[in-house]
């Protein structure tokens, strides 16, 4: 791989992790019940969610098909994101039992 493929494919890897972490903060937030004013209930939140899952999908396949990251890269950020956000629902269903 020449200099600047490695540096486009850095560069690609970099933005989809920070939409990891973008949509990972959303998550919190939105679960968060002292950061809102509002309730938002769970099928509202796994809706936005399964949009932005869906959105980071196809962010993903737009830099495989051009050939910015490879299939594998692409599957770990996959993964990446769905550890993450396991590990948010886990932490907020502890949460619901702990305060009730």
């Amino acid at each position: 791989m020449n200099r600047f493929n490695r540096l486009l494919s850095d560069n690609a890897i970099e933005l989809l992790r920070r939409e990891i972490e973008n949509i990972c903060n959303m998550v919190k937030c939105y679960t968060s019940k002292t950061s809102t004013s509002f309730v938002i209930d769970q099928k509202s939140i796994d809706e936005i969610v399964d949009t932005h899952v869906f959105g980071f999908s196809k962010s993903i396949r737009f830099a495989i098909i051009m050939n910015m990251i490879s299939e594998k890269q692409g599957n770990c950020l996959k993964k990446e994101l769905e550890s993450k956000l396991e590990a948010l629902v886990r932490i907020g269903a502890e949460k619901d039992i702990i305060q009730t």
